[in-house]
């Protein structure tokens, strides 16, 4: 795959391509194809010499992060119509 970037010159899109199709899997939800496409990201941006910052790194954190959090409220939901 990389030398066929290479050939037709689009090896410093590969960066920007990972970063915008892990964004996408971030906000489908799917955060395990999210995360090993992330994995990918750091050696295409250090391929390429690029300075881009991985951002959806961060949108991964965040969303693994937050998890707990939705499961704690909705089960604390659940309590509250149990107790009625």
């Amino acid at each position: 795959m990389w030398r066929l970037l290479v050939a037709v010159g689009a090896l410093s899109e590969l960066p920007v391509a990972f970063e915008l199709r892990a964004f996408m899997l971030l906000f489908a939800g799917e955060l395990g194809a999210a995360a090993s496409l992330i994995q990918q990201l750091q050696p295409a941006i250090e391929a390429t010499g690029s300075k881009r910052v991985p951002y959806s790194a961060l949108g991964l954190s965040a969303s693994q992060a937050d998890r707990p959090k939705r499961r704690h409220r909705s089960m604390r939901s659940r309590g509250r119509e149990a107790a009625r």
